[in-house]
């Protein structure tokens, strides 16, 4: 199931012609009072929240941001503007018409908080939010914990502060990774907003179909999405009518220490462009059609060799780590890494090779032997993740 759901999650953003109205009377339009009750998991601090809604009625500019998988990309929504996304846009533009809106969208099918902690500051935190919903319930695993919550905090503690709010999405049966990811949002008190509390209990009572709301196992109709964008928006509402009652200053408070682990609250992307090889022979930079550039390997033995500056490096592979890895001798600084060995190796795209190095220039090598050419072009290296140490000059 963890493979299919995956292959869903990644092929669904180019997915097609789907059955994306409801099949039954019993979906309403708009979810009803209880279902906005239960989507609220926690209200959390809103001080943030309440800064952005005062930005905006001001009239000054604002920033929404989006990070999470193929939900929050927009896929089987019949357009973009009916993506839960683009909906809470447009409730947005028309709460604050006087605020100019930009929204930047970095939901990427197929990947979840891991790939996520090392690409918001480029995709996302790079353009300045003020306000970012996150997204990663259906596409984590127990292991991305720490991931998700060095996410958080470099959200959290990015220079122009933005408010966050956590979206709950769910697969197939009810479940998520709400059960991961709740606790950490309480440690720092944010918003959650839950679309498995709201309509799994319905489901359950028989009061809704699964094929109402959800196109295949994880991913939501235009309905769907209309749902997870009102849980929010209802939420938002509420917020604002609090604040109309209680204006006063904005003391934003200092991030807790960490519930389980900063690691990646200090990570970034070396995307494919920026690598300059020591030596290589069968790899070359070309342009993947789902991935954009990418070093692939175009023969059947290969080898490739960068230097990076890090304290700890991980592989972004377009397609599967195994198919690369089970192929190749992968060694840092001239030590073998074998990460399929290691008993929480997860077979995806994104794979953390070292995390405790020193913090200076490290050689990472790929000596690759009987590479099938049915991959040749395609399967390669579309960025490494790097960590960095805070406490280096």
């Amino acid at each position: 199931m963890i493979v299919r759901r995956r292959e869903l999650l990644l092929g669904a953003s180019i997915a097609a012609g789907a059955t994306l109205l409801p099949s039954s009377l019993l979906a309403l339009a708009a979810p009803n009072a209880e279902m906005v009750a239960r989507s609220v998991v926690s209200p959390g601090n809103t001080t943030r929240l309440k800064r952005v809604f005062a930005k905006a009625a001001r009239g000054e500019p604002v920033t929404l941001g989006f990070i999470g998988g193929s939900i929050t990309q927009g896929s089987l929504a019949s357009e973009p503007s009916r993506n839960y996304a683009s909906q809470i846009a447009a409730w947005w533009g028309q709460r604050f018409p006087n605020a100019s809106l930009s929204v930047v969208n970095a939901g990427l099918a197929g990947t979840g908080s891991l790939l996520g902690a090392f690409r918001v500051g480029a995709d996302l935190l790079s353009k300045d939010p003020d306000l970012v919903i996150v997204e990663f319930s259906v596409n984590d695993a127990s292991a991305d914990a720490d991931a998700y919550e060095g996410l958080l905090r470099q959200i959290l503690d990015h220079r122009t502060a933005p408010a966050a709010l956590l979206l709950f999405m769910m697969w197939e049966k009810g479940g998520n990774m709400q059960s991961m990811q709740a606790p950490i949002g309480r440690h720092y008190d944010l918003p959650m907003i839950s679309f498995r509390d709201a309509l799994w209990p319905e489901m359950e009572a028989g009061r809704l179909a699964w094929r109402d709301v959800i196109v295949d196992v994880v991913h939501p109709n235009d309905l769907g999405h209309r749902y997870a964008a009102s849980f929010c928006t209802n939420f938002f509402e509420k917020v604002l009518r609090q604040q109309a009652a209680t204006r006063g200053a904005f003391t934003l408070d200092q991030l807790p220490a960490p519930l389980g682990s900063s690691l990646y609250a200090h990570v970034g992307l070396m995307p494919a462009t920026d690598f300059t090889p020591i030596d290589r022979d069968g790899w070359e930079l070309t342009r993947s059609q789902i991935w954009g550039p990418i070093w692939a390997i175009t023969q059947s033995t290969a080898r490739f060799e960068l230097d990076c500056k890090a304290c700890g490096i991980a592989l972004i592979v377009s397609g599967r780590a195994s198919s690369l890895l089970e192929r190749s001798m992968l060694t840092i600084d001239g030590v073998a890494v074998r990460p399929m060995e290691a008993p929480n190796f997860l077979d995806r795209d994104t794979i953390v090779l070292a995390t405790e190095l020193p913090n200076s220039h490290h050689s990472l090598r790929l000596e690759t032997a009987d590479f099938p050419s049915s991959a040749f072009g395609s399967s390669g290296l579309r960025s490494l993740g790097l960590f960095d140490d805070p406490t280096a000059d």
